[in-house]
């Protein structure tokens, strides 16, 4: 990837939010060497992702896409916040 192609993200400082985001990570997320998504059901997370949606551009600057993944038949409710820069 080029140079100019990379998204500059704010460093975030060692804190409770910080702290928060890692739990959350951990508990519902998957990390790749191109992304971050942190998994959920799309019946009963909406809030909960508007929340950390807010939380990741507070710590770093810039907002997650919300995607959803609906299966076949959509019989699927899964829906998945995406974090991109490889900075981060």
């Amino acid at each position: 990837m080029l140079p100019w192609n990379i998204k500059d993200i704010f460093v975030p400082k060692l804190d409770e939010n910080l702290a928060e985001f890692i739990g959350i990570h951990l508990g519902d997320g998957t990390l790749t060497k191109n992304f971050i998504r942190i998994f959920g059901d799309s019946r009963y997370d909406a809030s909960y992702f508007a929340y950390i949606s807010n939380l990741v551009k507070n710590l770093f600057g810039f907002s997650p896409f919300l995607r959803f993944d609906r299966g076949r038949n959509n019989k699927k409710h899964t829906m998945y916040l995406e974090l991109c820069p490889k900075k981060l």
